[in-house]
């Protein structure tokens, strides 16, 4: 019988006691940039210190939280060869900090896996630029980069052109294995245009300017959740979780709706409490695809009552402001008295005045 583990793949809601209020809000930001977003790029810090890579809040190993993820997946039941080959890459990449003198540049990549497996259909690029006044201590500044539908081939281009040597990966755990660091600071532009050339990479600044606004809004129940964490029961945590994830796409969807018409939505009312929502939002949102796995859980209600949705959006002049999309499924969300023609989502004219 598999073990029973809070969360799911793509966010476990398990942390050591010790855990820092600080270090849940930075996982959760990135977690909601990356599932719920679809964000482009996204920085972190990392330490090097005697060796070892390790967070900047509490100081724990990377490989640590790497050995974890794998054991995640195996109570899971679930195939832990991805997880494997980080493992090796985190090792493989404290071996090389280690041989640095100076200043440096970390690549990295990570193509998707398989859908199968619950992975979305995209991969990352690590850059991070290396500091350091010593070859024992230094400071890490890591910048992921999303890259929509790449292959192996693909890295491989872009790896051959940065590096100036032809790579041949055959799959995506060679490249998971294989970090480099280069004794040089490295352009972040430079590699964007390899992206672009190699992918069509380009950068989605009102998608960034999105998930800004939506932030801003989301900030206080962020530090509700935070709080909220080291009291509840991991039932709590889920649920709590559930609702902050709804929410978050109740206001991606207002915000998106005025974006198209170069409007910034400012909010007329009070912007709800953690606590107040969950009765009404604590339920499985649509799943996700993802680079750690899918958001998907054990529960099977998905997208929640209709009602629910409404229970936080007044009724307009055209009636309910929430549907559901026929085609890709995603609730829409229409602004106070208007109505919609594409999908907020995938751009489909299948929404019609009826959906309303």
């Amino acid at each position: 019988m598999k073990e029973k583990i809070a969360g799911s793949i793509a966010f476990r809601l398990e942390y050591q006691p010790q855990v820092l209020e600080k270090e849940i809000r930075e996982d959760v930001i990135s977690y909601l940039w990356e599932y719920r977003f679809s964000g482009q790029k996204y920085d972190y810090s990392l330490s090097f210190t005697d060796g070892k890579i390790t967070d900047i809040h509490r100081g724990e190993s990377m490989v640590v939280k790497g050995e974890r993820a794998v054991e995640d997946r195996k109570i899971r039941g679930l195939s832990t060869t991805r997880e494997e080959a980080e493992l090796v890459g985190i090792k493989r990449l404290e071996d090389q900090l280690s041989l640095l003198k100076n200043e440096g540049t970390i690549i990295w990549a990570s193509p998707p896996g398989s859908t199968e497996d619950g992975y979305g259909d995209y991969g990352f690029l690590y850059v991070g630029k290396v500091r350091s006044d010593d070859s024992s201590n230094k400071e890490i500044t890591m910048t992921a980069i999303r890259v929509e539908s790449p292959t192996v081939k693909g890295f491989n281009e872009v790896f051959s052109d940065l590096l100036k040597d032809k790579v041949e990966a055959k799959n995506p755990e060679d490249f998971i294995s294989a970090p480099l660091v280069l004794e040089r600071q490295m352009d972040i532009g430079h590699i964007e245009e390899i992206l672009h050339k190699v992918f069509l990479y380009e950068e989605k600044t009102k998608e960034k300017e999105l998930f800004k606004r939506v932030l801003k809004r989301l900030n206080p129940l962020i530090t509700d959740f935070t709080n909220f964490y080291g009291k509840a029961s991991p039932e709590e945590r889920q649920k709590a979780l559930y609702a902050l994830e709804n929410y978050a796409l109740i206001l991606k969807a207002e915000e998106n709706v005025l974006d198209k018409e170069n409007v910034i939505y400012v909010s007329q009312k009070q912007e709800q409490s953690l606590v107040a929502i969950m009765p009404v939002l604590g339920y499985e949102p649509p799943k996700v695809l993802g680079s750690c796995g899918s958001t998907k859980t054990e529960s099977n209600n998905i997208f929640g009552p209709k009602t629910i949705l409404n229970s936080l959006l007044e009724d307009d002049n055209y009636g309910s402001r929430a549907f559901k999309c026929p085609r890709c499924g995603q609730v829409n969300i229409r602004p106070k008295n208007e109505l919609v023609s594409h999908c907020q989502y995938c751009g489909s004219n299948e929404v019609s005045c009826s959906n309303s």
